[in-house]
């Protein structure tokens, strides 16, 4: 009990001074979500920006400001400005900016997949650029679609030249009352998807919590925070639905952006922090972390909060900058890191009940747990791949109406993982997910991963195993005698999954 207060104590001082930080950082970043783009200097000859599916009646808005280039063209050609370019989906809108920038397509001078009346080319007179350009444009009937804004410098080509100008870009649907939607086609119905997705959390939360206090005496310190983690997902699922109802109705989320940053971070932490503390046993089959596994914990905790920062950047960014894609880049990378940090605790929970099952004397017990944690390893892995690469693919490849699937397919998948690892670590006496069978036909069938691979120990590791499992035999009450080599390696063929 005092070393699981020790581990409590210190997880809490930990998660506080990074909440505390990630809630600095979110109060700096109060300014709502805007479709504004400043660029200083950059030598991209073409690149994206903002992205938008438009229904008919839907209307453009494009205010360019402050127009540059270094060095001045001084009387060269120049073929430089803005349009908006039509795609099937996002994949496509990446497909035809990477095809035009390989083949030196020059977009400003072809009118195909392109809006009618939307394009902008820099005067050739550089002192009419402070001028600027403004453009309102009404979607009709056989133009809805994707649309991307797109800047391109045909002329002058080459690195050297950079370009700098201020974009305000304003997109919005009009649906059948007539009232401005400015949540693109595909995003209309994410206010109520996430509303509903809330409901069911929050009744998850309240199950959970009648299980636990329904089976009180089976419950450790791990569940509780498993009804914390439902509880943080939850709100952040309800912060979400108000903050995507406020830029549907107004464009802008009015602040409930930064209440959804703060208990997305918490979602995002604890979700780890369960999963590796689930993955080690911890308060269910120990009751501490040895050092490997506190080093992981208090890697992934920063990481988080890098992650979560990135989050807020590109939240409070508009796509099309530079720092923009190095801050997705970064999201991606430390997104991975701890997706694959908190397998390695599983791991080391596996490799040490298969020891365990192979030199003490409860080695039935022992492989019912082994055969949960290995269930539990190839649910995270697989959740994982789902909603790390097979969402984003999906989103990438949908129609500009149907995006929304990709919340849709990521909420349910995360659902339905909290379900099965709720289902598999309930506080239960007798839990029937350990009740599995040790048949040949079982064995045969069970090797992923490489986690059935055989455990060869070393004769003093299996001779100090043995004294440790006759030591705590003892000191039980119990008596049993020690298991010889001969045994221990038979039960270890035995056994072996």
């Amino acid at each position: 009990m005092v070393n699981k207060t020790k581990i409590t104590t210190f997880c809490s001082q930990k998660i506080f001074i990074l909440l505390t930080t990630i809630a600095i950082l979110n109060i700096l970043a109060i300014h709502a979500r805007i479709h504004d783009l400043k660029i200083q200097g950059d030598g991209r000859s073409i690149f994206g920006i903002e992205r938008f599916g438009f229904r008919e009646g839907g209307m453009v808005k494009l205010e360019v400001k402050s127009f540059g280039m270094s060095p001045l063209p001084n009387g060269a050609d120049i073929n430089t400005g803005f349009t908006l370019l039509k795609a099937d989906s996002e994949s496509d809108s990446l497909a035809k900016l990477e095809s035009a920038q390989e083949t030196k397509k020059c977009l400003l001078d072809t009118d195909e997949n392109v809006l009618k009346e939307s394009k902008w080319i820099a005067p050739s007179d550089s002192k009419k650029w402070s001028r600027g350009w403004t453009h309102e444009q009404a979607i009709k009937k056989d133009e809805e679609g994707l649309y991307q804004v797109v800047f391109e410098r045909c002329k002058p080509a080459g690195e050297s030249t950079t370009v700098s100008f201020e974009l305000k870009a304003t997109f919005y649907n009009v649906d059948s009352s007539g009232n401005k939607d400015y949540l693109t086609a595909g995003e209309s119905n994410l206010p109520t998807l996430y509303f509903i997705f809330t409901i069911l959390f929050f009744a998850m939360t309240i199950f959970w919590i009648y299980c636990c206090r329904k089976h009180n005496q089976f419950v450790h310190h791990v569940h509780m925070m498993m009804a914390v983690l439902l509880m943080f997902k939850a709100m952040s699922l309800l912060f979400h639905a108000v903050m995507y109802h406020f830029i549907k109705v107004h464009g802008q989320p009015i602040g409930w952006n930064v209440l959804y940053y703060i208990f997305a971070f918490l979602k995002g932490a604890t979700f780890f922090v369960v999963i590796l503390l689930v993955g080690t046993g911890w308060s269910v089959l120990k009751p501490f972390l040895n050092p490997k596994e506190k080093q992981v914990l208090m890697i992934v905790l920063p990481l988080q909060v890098l992650d979560n920062i990135a989050l807020i950047v590109m939240e409070e960014m508009s796509p099309g900058s530079e720092a923009w894609l190095t801050w997705r880049d970064i999201l991606n990378l430390f997104d991975i890191i701890c997706c694959c940090l908190v397998l390695f605790p599983i791991v080391w929970q596996i490799r040490s009940l298969r020891i365990a099952a192979a030199t003490d004397g409860k080695a039935e017990r022992n492989l019912n747990k082994l055969t949960q944690y290995r269930n539990f390893y190839i649910a995270v892995v697989a959740y994982i791949y789902f909603t790390r690469i097979i969402v984003r693919l999906l989103g990438a490849s949908l129609s500009y109406e149907k995006t929304y699937m990709k919340t849709l397919a990521g909420e349910l998948a995360t659902a339905f993982f909290y379900v099965m690892t709720g289902k598999a670590f309930r506080p239960m006496s007798n839990n029937p997910y350990l009740r599995v069978g040790t048949g040949s036909d079982d064995e045969d069938d069970e090797d992923e991963f490489g986690l059935d691979d055989p455990i060869e120990l070393k004769p003093q590791v299996r001779k100090n195993a043995e004294e440790k499992s006759n030591l705590n035999n003892t000191s039980d009450g119990v008596e049993m005698t020690g298991i010889n080599d001969d045994t221990a390696m038979s039960r270890r063929e035995s056994i072996d999954v």
